[in-house]
């Protein structure tokens, strides 16, 4: 075998064995023929919406299940939802949510249509959410039993596998997306990539490699100090900030206030300590690159849900309700990798590795794959912050 970098096949079909998984609930669709697939309407879409002088994201999934089209929404605020009447035909999609009447015409990657209601119209653009995906590093498979290094340039990806103390460039790469395919000595690998986490089937063996990750210096956005006051601002700079220190704790005042973000916006993939307190029917937010909220809430004793403590909001569940009692101290450990998420809660794992499939009510734009600040949601209720400490990834 040479020592070439082995170039990527890229193309459309393979796109779409990554496009279609969204979250579904309650949806209304309509049979979906070869037409509606092949012009690429399944995906999800992060749409931006203008209102007069003013922007804000929403999201939109459709999937094809069983032959029909089914899509879910989610608006500027709350959750994501069902629609009604949707329809797809010649590259025309339609649907009501939120209020409106929503149709957009398909051109390629994009959407781009009007909203109406009683009160008139908006416009709105969407754009088919991409996965940025980087595979290159070490990745250790299984229980040691080999070595996956890869290195990745823009269109091209090389590398080696080491197994018994035998090391063999790949061949025969393909790259779809966080899909790879390849072969070692003639041997056929195809493997799928979840943040730090691959999953590899060879022949009826199926593995799991994880990333042997490198962290950089911990970012001590919050840590007692009045001074770190100087690392947030108020969301949409307002000029309003009720924000204040005290005996070492962040908090925002007695019945809510402005929301916040860091002054740095350039965290992607990181691990994030934060130590909170909520009170007696408290509701606060962590928000990831400003767009993906893991909640905080006074959720002792409560059944699991889309809404409680350690959910990310309307999207992912936790495996367990770790919530403390109101007005006691608790904990998150978090890795946001890719859109690829884990938390511990109290010491508790409560995700592993989930995806996050799309933004959640409340986020700073729709623009999911970008860096974006941390955002700690304010103005529901009072709530206080002890430490948020952000460790970013070496990319």
């Amino acid at each position: 075998m040479t020592n070439s970098v082995v170039r990527i096949a890229l193309g459309w079909a393979a796109f779409s064995l990554i496009a279609a998984p969204v979250l579904a609930q309650q949806p209304a669709g309509r049979r979906a023929g070869g037409a509606a697939r092949r012009a690429g309407i399944e995906g999800r879409w992060n749409i931006t919406v203008t209102e007069g002088q003013s922007t804000y994201p929403s999201w939109l999934g459709v999937v094809n299940k069983d032959g029909k089209l089914e899509a879910t929404f989610l608006g500027r605020a709350g959750g994501v939802g069902g629609t009604e009447a949707f329809k797809f035909e010649n590259n025309t999609v339609s649907f009501k949510a939120h209020g409106r009447e929503w149709t957009g015409k398909l051109d390629g990657n994009t959407l781009e249509g009007t909203a109406k209601n009683k009160d008139g119209e908006v416009k709105w653009v969407g754009k088919r959410s991409i996965p940025r995906v980087d595979l290159s590093g070490k990745w250790i498979v299984g229980d040691n039993k080999a070595t996956l290094t890869l290195a990745q340039n823009g269109r091209e990806l090389s590398g080696t596998w080491e197994q018994g103390g035998k090391k063999t460039e790949i061949a025969d790469v393909r790259r779809f997306g966080r899909n790879l395919r390849f072969t070692v000595d003639g041997r056929r690998y195809q493997a799928v990539g979840k943040g730090d986490v691959m999953e590899i089937e060879s022949q009826g063996d199926q593995l799991t490699a994880r990333r042997v990750r490198e962290w950089g210096e911990p970012v001590e956005l919050f840590n007692g100090k009045p001074e770190d006051l100087e690392n947030w601002e108020p969301l949409g700079g307002s000029g309003q900030f009720h924000w204040k220190v005290v005996d070492g704790v962040l908090t925002n005042g007695g019945h809510g206030t402005e929301n916040i973000v860091t002054k740095r916006k350039d965290f992607r993939n990181f691990k994030l300590h934060v130590e909170f307190k909520v009170p007696e029917h408290g509701n606060s937010g962590v928000y990831l690159r400003g767009r993906h909220e893991v909640q905080i809430a006074d959720s002792y004793g409560r059944p699991i849900e889309a809404g409680g403590c350690g959910a990310m909001y309307s999207r992912v569940l936790p495996k367990v309700n770790a919530s403390k009692p109101a007005g006691e101290w608790q904990t998150y450990d978090i890795v946001f990798v890719d859109n690829f998420l884990t938390v511990v809660h109290n010491g508790q794992l409560i995700m592993d590795n989930v995806e996050v499939e799309g933004i959640t009510g409340g986020a700073i734009d729709s623009n999911e794959w970008e860096p974006g600040p941390i955002y700690l949601q304010g103005d529901h209720s009072q709530i206080f912050y002890r430490k948020v400490i952000l460790t970013p990834a070496k990319e």
